[in-house]
């Protein structure tokens, strides 16, 4: 009778067991299910948000945050003055915040109390303004903070930055003649992207421009084009910003792009070749002259600085980007280049030569200069400008080295 009984206990103690296991294994597999679903879920949104990537938009995909962006009779759009938002990339590349002053450029306020010191204006397009980047990581002030705590500093320059992604030389232009008016600054750098010569051919072509107002004097020697004050007009039913959208609707697909053609080719005049090349460039340069001439003339100092574009620098940088837009992977020339030493050369105008530095930084392949699908810089890019303009702004400032 005793064995019996332990013989039941036996049992009843292994049956025990076999049911936690079914139970163990019953959770397993329910997990293991959930896990499933989750993966599919998060599968369907990642698709769903990047819309399989073939149809990442090829030509504006530098976008900027509607709820900062504002239309503007004179440039077509501009941020809209002292907001504050935070701006995250369409492919997940950045999360950061934009910030913008009085003057609805990404800087904070000019108010300052004290004797006046030093006023550097940076110009130009997705890098003067730090697309993608902290502010506080932007070259405009990690430059501004090394020429104001080096040792022995005596000036203190404020560095504005006054960039706008998608702009051409003609708003920087027409910017940069207002700022130079009210901020009356001692030194203006133009950063001049291989980008700006389709913003300017766009704007040309298809804003809704008075060309009464507008009038530009042809000459081989690059002429200073001669706009009114109020520049271009802008109507309402057709500003640049709706240019840009409408472009965007048309030539969503990589395919579309008919390469060298300014109207659907955003590097139309950043490809090492092409009839269209220099002539693009020839058109920008005008205005870039025009705005020497201006600064100088109320004896404001001038640099230019041509930016390099990924493509540009390393046959390896860039390799996502360049398929949407259709760019071989190879280190492209830089044909136009001659056209800007030519400005350069002229007495009043200061050259600032970095082409060669950002090569060499891309041959050490010690991070990403660019962004991965963006062509703006990284943080490490921004980095190596300090690195490059901190010495010939500290002499055209008059300020001595450490």
């Amino acid at each position: 009778m005793h064995r019996s009984n332990s013989d039941i206990l036996v049992n009843r103690r292994n049956l025990r067991q076999a049911d936690g296991m079914k139970t163990i294994l019953s959770r397993l597999a329910w997990a293991f299910a959930l896990l499933v679903v989750l993966v599919m879920v998060l599968e369907f949104s990642a698709r769903e948000k990047y819309s399989d990537l073939k149809n990442f938009p090829a030509h504006i995909d530098l976008r900027l945050p509607p709820e900062l962006v504002i239309t503007h009779e004179e440039l077509g759009y501009h941020f809209k003055p002292n907001s504050s938002e935070f701006f995250e990339s369409p492919l997940n590349e950045f999360n950061v915040n934009y910030q913008t002053n009085e003057f609805g450029l990404r800087d904070s306020g000019m108010f300052s109390s004290g004797p006046k010191q030093p006023i550097v204006v940076v110009l130009g397009g997705a890098t003067a303004e730090a697309y993608g980047v902290m502010r506080e990581a932007s070259f405009t002030l990690e430059m501004q903070r090394r020429l104001r705590f080096q040792k022995g500093a005596k000036r203190y320059p404020r560095i504005l930055s006054a960039g706008m992604t998608g702009f051409g030389a003609i708003q920087n232009y027409l910017l940069g003649k207002r700022l130079i008016s009210e901020l009356k600054p001692d030194l203006v750098i133009f950063l001049y992207s291989d980008l700006m010569p389709v913003a300017d051919y766009r704007v040309l072509r298809h804003a809704n421009l008075d060309h009464q107002r507008m009038v530009i004097s042809i000459s081989p020697q690059l002429p200073a084009p001669v706009l009114s004050t109020k520049g271009p007009h802008w109507s309402d039913q057709f500003t640049l910003l709706q240019i840009m959208r409408n472009h965007e609707q048309k030539t969503a697909m990589h395919e579309s792009i008919t390469i060298g053609d300014p109207n659907n080719d955003l590097f139309a005049a950043a490809r090492d070749s092409g009839n269209n090349n220099v002539e693009l460039h020839q058109e920008s340069l005008k205005y870039v002259a025009a705005l020497a001439d201006y600064s100088n003339a109320q004896n404001v100092k001038f640099a230019l600085v041509h930016l390099p574009l990924p493509h540009q620098i390393a046959a390896d940088e860039w390799s996502e980007g360049r398929h949407w837009h259709k760019i071989e992977g190879r280190t492209y020339a830089v044909p136009e280049k001659t056209l800007t030493v030519s400005l350069c050369e002229r007495a009043d105008v200061e050259c600032i030569e970095v082409f060669s530095k950002f090569k060499e930084l891309a041959a050490n392949h010690s991070g990403r200069v660019f962004f991965k699908y963006s062509y703006a810089l990284s943080e490490i890019g921004h980095r190596a400008l300090v690195d490059h303009l901190i010495n010939p702004v500290r002499t055209l400032l008059g300020i001595e080295k450490p």
